[in-house]
C-alpha cells in the first residue's frame, strides 16, 4: 500500500516532466526542420540567419531555467536535519576523530609500554569548585591515567558532564584529555556527544561569544568531511548547536589573562542544562582566572595532579628498559626509589624531575632511548638541582631525538613507523625552532599555524605586492615576447606588472588574515560527480554564450557576411562556455570533500589550500588563454593570419589569466606562506620547505599536532628554546640579522 501510495503521489510530477520533454523535442525537431527548408529553398545565408534565431530560441529557456533553479536553490530555507541524519554525521565525525588521535597518540608513545601511572585526585583548593548542589559530589573524587576505562566510567555517570583538569607544569594535563577523549570514542554510545579536543588559544571570544560558533568554525575547518556530499546542510552547526560535540579545551593557561577570564565567562554563559565541557589548565593560572572573573566553571568536577612517587617512576623506567640494560640501570633505580624530598641524597634531584611526566619522558629519552650510560643522573655536583638537569636533558633532546628516529624514504611507511623524510642537521634544528619558539612567545600564543606565517614579518605586504607584480610582469613579457618579439613585448609585461602590483596592493592586508582552503582533487569514486558538474556548467556557459554572441551576430549588420558573424557568435558562445565549465564547474568539485576525508593535519591543510590555489591559477589560464586565444585568432584570422592571431590570443589569455588567477578568490594563505617563506629562508632564519621541516619535527617527537596546529611537545620544551635562543643572541652568538628580525617580530626591545 506504502509503494502505490508513492507512485501515486509521484505519477503527475513523472506526467508533467514527461510533457515538458516531449514538447522540447517537438520544438527542437521543428526549429531544425525550418532551418533545413530555409537553407534549401533560398540559399546558405538565409539559413545562417535562421539558424542563429534557432539557436537563440534553444539557448534563452536553458539559461533561464538555469537561473530560476540557482534562485530557488539560494534563497530556499535550508532543511534541518533530522536526527538519524545527525547521528550518521556524528558518527562519521567520531570514526574521524578517533582515527585522528589513534595516530597522534602512537607519535607520543603513551602507550609505549604502557600510561605512566599518574594519579588525580579532586582539588582541595574549594575557591576553584562550584557548590556541591550545582554538581554530582562522590562521584568522580579520583583517577589514574593507567586506568582511563574507569575515570570514562564516573565522568559518564556525572549529572553534568562537566571537567576541569589542573596541575603544575608538564604534570600530564593535556595527555589525560587524550585519553579520556580517545576512550570515551571506543565505548561511544549512539547519541553521545562526540569529543573533539580544541586549543583553547585558538578561540577568540570577541569573534565568536559563544562556544557553539567557536566549535562550529573549527569543526568546518578541520574536519572536511562534514562539507562532504551526502552530509546534512550545515553539518557542522547542526551538530555544535544541538549539543552534540563534547568541547575539550586544551591549555586555557596558554591565553594571557584577561582572554582566560573571558573564555571562562563565555563558557558559562554558552553552556545549557546538559552541555558537556572538558577544560585544562595549570593550577595556578586557573585560580587566577577564577579571581579574574569572578566566578568558576559551572558545575564542573575538578581534578588535580599529585606528583609521581620515587617508586612509581622507577618502576615506569623500569618497564621501559630492556632486560640486558636494566643492570647498569639498577643503582639509579634504587637510589630513586629510596629518594625522599626531605633527605639530602644521590636520588634526589632525579626523583624531583621525575615527579612530573615531562621529566620522566625526558630522562627515558635522553638515557634510555640512546642507550646512554644512566650514571650521570646521580651526579649531583654537576646537577645541583632540577633546574639544572632538565636544562641538562632539553639540551640533549633534539641530537637524541634525531639520532634515534632516522629518516625513512618509503612515503607509505613514514606515517606508520612515525620517522623523518629527511636527516637534519641538529644546530639547524635548534635555530630555527628556537626562531619559532620566541615568535610565538612574542605572540603570546603556543599554537603554531602555518597561515599565519606571513603576520610576523613587518614587510610582508611591500614584500607580496613586489612579488606578485615581478611575477605577472614577467609572464607579460615573456609570452607577448614570444609572439611579437622579446622588445615589444617589454611593453605588455610592464603594464602586467603594474596591473599586478596595484591588485596585490589591495588584496595584500586580506592575504595576511586569510584561512586556508580545501581541494580535494582526488579521482577515485568521485568521477560521476565530477562529470555532472562540468557537464551542468558547460552547458549554461554555452547557452548563455550562444545567446549573447549569435542576438550579438544578427543585430549588428546587413545579411552582407552573416555567416561569418554567427560563426564567431558560435566560437564566443563555445569559449564561454569552456571557460564557465573550467573555472565553475572544476571549481566546485574539487572544493567538496569527499565523503572519506580525514581529519585536517597541518600537512594536510596546507596541501589542500596549495592544490586550492594552484587549481585556480591553472584553470584560469586555462579557461582566458583558450577563450580569448580561440576569439581573438578568428576576429585577427582575416587579417593578421590565423596563426598570428591564436598566438597572441593563447599568449594574452596565459598572461591575464595567471593574474587572475593571483589575485581572484579566497583562500590565499598559501600565496602568503610562499612569499613569506622565501623571505625568511633568504634572511637564513627558517628552511625554505618549513611545512616538511616542521613535520619531520611532528615525526620524531619535538612537535604535537591538535588538528591543523603545531605546538611544541611540551610548554616547558618551548619556553626552553625561547631562552636558550635570546641568551645565544644577547651574548652576541649567531647571526645579528636573525636577532633583530626576532626582536622586531616579537615586539622585544
Amino acid at each position: 500500500m506504502m509503494m502505490r501510495g508513492m507512485a501515486g503521489q509521484s505519477r503527475p510530477g513523472r506526467v508533467w516532466r514527461m510533457a515538458v520533454l516531449a514538447a522540447g523535442l517537438v520544438g527542437v525537431a521543428g526549429l531544425l526542420a525550418w532551418t533545413v527548408l530555409t537553407w534549401m529553398t533560398k540559399g546558405l545565408e538565409a539559413a545562417a540567419w535562421v539558424a542563429g534565431i534557432a539557436a537563440a530560441v534553444l539557448a534563452v529557456p536553458a539559461v533561464l531555467a538555469w537561473l530560476v533553479g540557482w534562485w530557488r536553490t539560494s534563497t530556499a530555507p535550508r532543511p534541518a536535519p533530522s536526527g538519524e541524519e545527525l547521528e550518521q554525521a556524528a558518527a562519521k565525525l567520531a570514526e574521524a576523530v578517533a582515527e585522528q588521535w589513534r595516530e597522534e597518540a602512537e607519535a607520543r608513545s603513551l602507550n609505549d609500554p604502557a600510561p605512566m601511572p599518574v594519579r588525580w585526585r579532586a582539588t582541595g583548593r574549594a575557591e576553584l569548585v562550584d557548590h556541591s548542589v550545582n554538581r554530582t559530589p562522590g562521584v568522580l573524587e579520583e583517577a589514574c591515567s593507567d586506568d582511563i576505562p574507569a575515570l570514562v566510567e564516573r565522568f559518564r555517570a556525572l549529572r553534568r558532564r562537566r571537567l576541569v583538569i589542573l596541575g603544575a607544569p608538564g604534570s600530564g594535563k593535556t595527555t589525560l584529555a587524550v585519553q579520556l577523549l580517545r576512550s570515551l570514542l571506543e565505548s561511544r554510545r549512539e547519541g553521545e556527544a562526540v569529543p573533539v579536543l580544541l586549543s583553547a588559544a585558538d578561540w577568540d571570544v570577541d569573534r565568536h561569544p559563544r562556544l557553539a560558533d567557536w566549535v562550529a568554525a573549527v569543526l568546518d575547518r578541520d574536519y572536511p568531511l562534514l562539507r562532504a556530499p551526502g552530509m546534512p546542510p550545515g553539518a557542522a552547526d547542526r551538530l555544535a548547536e544541538r549539543g552534540r560535540i563534547l568541547p575539550m579545551l586544551d591549555g586555557l593557561d596558554e591565553m594571557p589573562v584577561p582572554a582566560r577570564a573571558s573564555v571562562l565567562t563565555a563558557l558559562n554563559r554558552s553552556l545549557d542544562e546538559g552541555d558537556p565541557v572538558v577544560v585544562t589548565c595549570r593550577t595556578d593560572e586557573y585560580a587566577h582566572t577564577v579571581a579574574t572573573a569572578g566566578d568558576v566553571l559551572t558545575s564542573a568536577e575538578v581534578l588535580e595532579a599529585e606528583p609521581l612517587t620515587p617508586r612509581a617512576a622507577a618502576d615506569y623506567l623500569h618497564r621501559c628498559l630492556p632486560p640486558q640494560r636494566l643492570p647498569a640501570w639498577e643503582p639509579v633505580l634504587a637510589r630513586l626509589r629510596a629518594a625522599s624530598p626531605h633527605w639530602p641524597g644521590a636520588g634526589r634531584v632525579l626523583a624531583e624531575v621525575a615527579a612530573t611526566p615531562l621529566g620522566l619522558w625526558l630522562v627515558r629519552t635522553v638515557y634510555i632511548d640512546r642507550n646512554a650510560d644512566p650514571a650521570p643522573l646521580l651526579d649531583e655536583h654537576r646537577f645541583p638541582t632540577a633546574d639544572t638537569l632538565r636544562d641538562h636533558l632539553f639540551d640533549h633532546l633534539i641530537d637524541v631525538l634525531i639520532t634515534t628516529r632516522p629518516p625513512i624514504t618509503d612515503s607509505g611507511k613514514q606515517d606508520k613507523l612515525f620517522r623523518p623524510r629527511r636527516r637534519h642537521d641538529s644546530v639547524r634544528v635548534r635555530a630555527w625552532l628556537g626562531y619559532l619558539a620566541a615568535l610565538l612567545d612574542g605572540q603570546g600564543t603556543r599554537d603554531l599555524a602555518w597561515w599565519r606565517l606571513a603576520a610576523t614579518i613587518p614587510t610582508f605586504p611591500a614584500t607580496f605586492r613586489l612579488t606578485v607584480g615581478l611575477t605577472a610582469g614577467f609572464i607579460g613579457w615573456l609570452a607577448f615576447g614570444l609572439t611579437y618579439g622579446l622588445a615589444s613585448g617589454l611593453l605588455f609585461g610592464l603594464t602586467f606588472g603594474l596591473l599586478g602590483w596595484l591588485r596585490a596592493r589591495q588584496i595584500a592586508e586580506s592575504a595576511i588574515r586569510d584561512l586556508p582552503g580545501y581541494a580535494d582533487l582526488r579521482l577515485r569514486h568521485r568521477w560521476t560527480d565530477l562529470i555532472h558538474k562540468l557537464a551542468s556548467r558547460f552547458t549554461f556557459g554555452l547557452s548563455a554564450g550562444l545567446s549573447a554572441g549569435l542576438a550579438v551576430g544578427i543585430a549588428s549588420g546587413p545579411m552582407h557576411g552573416l555567416g561569418a558573424k554567427l560563426i564567431g557568435g558560435l566560437i564566443a558562445g563555445f569559449t564561454f562556455g569552456l571557460m564557465t565549465m573550467l573555472m565553475g564547474g572544476l571549481m566546485e568539485w574539487a572544493e567538496a570533500p569527499a565523503s572519506a576525508a580525514r581529519a585536517t593535519t597541518p600537512t594536510a591543510s596546507w596541501k589542500a589550500d596549495r592544490n586550492l590555489n594552484l587549481l585556480r591559477i591553472g584553470t584560469s589560464m586555462l579557461a582566458i588563454g583558450l577563450s580569448l586565444g580561440l576569439n581573438v585568432g578568428f576576429l585577427y584570422g582575416f587579417s593578421a593570419g590565423l596563426t598570428s592571431g591564436l598566438t597572441g590570443g593563447i599568449s594574452g589569455g596565459l598572461a591575464l589569466g595567471l593574474a587572475g588567477g593571483l589575485t581572484v578568490g579566497n583562500h590565499r594563505a598559501w600565496l602568503a606562506y610562499l612569499v613569506a617563506t622565501c623571505w625568511l629562508a633568504w634572511k637564513k632564519l627558517l628552511p625554505r620547505n618549513m611545512v616538511a621541516f616542521l613535520d619531520d619535527c611532528h615525526q620524531i617527537g619535538l612537535l604535537r599536532a591538535i588538528g591543523p596546529l603545531y605546538q611544541f611537545r611540551h610548554a616547558e620544551f618551548q619556553d626552553y628554546l625561547v631562552s636558550n635562543y635570546q641568551r645565544t643572541y644577547e651574548t652576541g652568538g649567531g647571526r645579528g640579522p636573525q636577532r633583530e628580525q626576532v626582536a622586531s617580530n616579537t615586539g622585544e626591545r
